[in-house]
């Protein structure tokens, strides 16, 4: 008996980094700047780990022009205070340094811009326990499934010896596409103790950063 998963690939908004603040911050000053109103900040909250198209658009109807260039001026403003408004969840270093000392495969799969994933990583001094940190491109070519595909390809690890661990439906859900399992964390963004039968018995949980190795290491293969 061994343990089942070689490749453990982390979302990043809710799973590794509380960005909640710097999210809200930086989408009103976006908002503002075109002449559009802001939104409530537990609005922004409850679609955060979404495609930024569908963060806004849910809330408004905004023609495309327009949401490309709030999404720009989003993205500028966040490399200084979205990188400002955000916290490591206590306990994630810890699980980070377990997995990397216990000879796991470790990447981030993220639909931040991926500069910007890799920037707001290197600021928390978390980017060195990665193998790879894969986020979507200007044009939001990838979805979370495609990035958690590339990870497997880039690695050669085929998707029975992988997991995705992420905070919300669309981690899910892109867990679902890539064929791979799937760990839910409650303490981020979009699962609580409220909403759990949204995964059906698809997940694993965990409530706190230091369940995860617990709940990784409890299946076996």
């Amino acid at each position: 008996m061994r343990r089942k998963y070689d490749l453990v690939v982390f979302d990043l908004d809710g799973t590794l980094l509380d960005t909640a603040d710097g999210i809200v911050n930086c989408l009103n000053f976006a908002l503002k700047e075109v002449g559009m109103e802001t939104m409530p900040s537990q609005k922004i909250k409850q679609t955060i780990g979404n495609p930024f198209s569908k963060i806004v658009a849910d809330n408004k109807m905004i023609d495309k022009e327009v949401l490309i260039n709030i999404q720009s001026i989003y993205r500028d403003k966040y490399k200084t205070l979205g990188i400002k408004g955000s916290k490591r969840y206590t306990g994630i270093i810890e699980v980070l340094k377990y997995l990397q000392a216990s000879g796991y495969k470790t990447a981030v799969a993220t639909l931040k811009v991926e500069s910007g994933a890799l920037a707001i990583l290197k600021a928390h001094d978390m980017d060195k326990y990665f193998d790879l940190i894969y986020g979507v491109d200007v044009n939001n070519t990838y979805s979370k499934a495609d990035l958690v595909q590339k990870a497997m390809t880039t690695l050669n690890i085929p998707p029975n010896k992988t997991i995705l661990v992420g905070d919300t439906i669309n981690d899910l859900q892109g867990a679902d596409i890539a064929k791979v399992d799937f760990l839910a964390v409650t303490y981020g963004f979009g699962f609580s103790l409220q909403n759990l039968d949204l995964l059906n018995n698809k997940a694993l949980i965990a409530h706190h950063p230091q369940d995860i190795i617990k709940k990784l290491e409890s299946v076996v293969s």
